[in-house]
């Protein structure tokens, strides 16, 4: 294979890639201060191996692994009050990035009941969207969300992802069809 060196950097790909601020995000994280460049995940080496170029894959939101590695889901009981608490701790951008379409959701349930309950949503909105807050999970920042009304009882918390901003049935939406789980943890009593 050919190999192009100007390929290889962020600011090669950025007059194109941060129309919506991506790779400012980027260059204000820790990621961006240790050398650390946008293409380091979006177009590994193939293989490992640098000699055999970088895979133009361009992994991102359709790699779920990607995704996964972006953020850490936890939550605990406090009280009454279920805690539930992302970090962003591997996208050196927001989560899920500021592409509009893309959403990140919390839900929660009773160990053993089929239907999710939201808790919260990773967005950024479309311009037409009024009175929609932006509410992106900013690279390196934790975002902690309290549910008051969970039950006294054992509860799963996850975290879904979406490549399409809107559910079928707003008023019921349907994650495990409609979205790629993320993560999920469990919370006693």
């Amino acid at each position: 294979p050919r190999i192009v060196r100007e390929l290889g950097t962020s600011e090669f790909c950025a007059p194109c890639h941060d129309q919506h601020q991506t790779v400012a995000q980027w260059r204000a994280t820790k990621y961006a201060a240790d050398g650390i460049d946008c293409i380091d995940c979006h177009m590994p080496y193939r293989d490992g191996d640098p000699s055999q170029g970088r895979d133009h894959t361009l992994h991102g939101g359709h790699d779920l692994e990607l995704v996964r590695r972006a953020v850490e889901l936890q939550a605990r009981r406090e009280g009454a009050k279920l805690v539930i608490e992302v970090e962003n701790v591997g996208a050196g951008h927001h989560f899920p990035t500021d592409e509009r379409a893309r959403a990140g959701d919390v839900f929660w349930r009773p160990r053993g009941e089929r239907t999710w309950r939201w808790a919260y949503r990773f967005r950024s909105p479309y311009r037409d969207e009024l009175g929609v807050s932006d509410t992106l999970l900013p690279a390196h920042e934790t975002r902690t969300i309290e549910v008051a009304d969970a039950p006294p009882a054992a509860l799963e918390v996850a975290l879904f992802y979406k490549l399409t901003p809107y559910w079928a049935d707003p008023e019921a939406p349907d994650p495990e069809s409609e979205a790629r789980l993320v993560q999920r943890v469990e919370v006693g009593p």
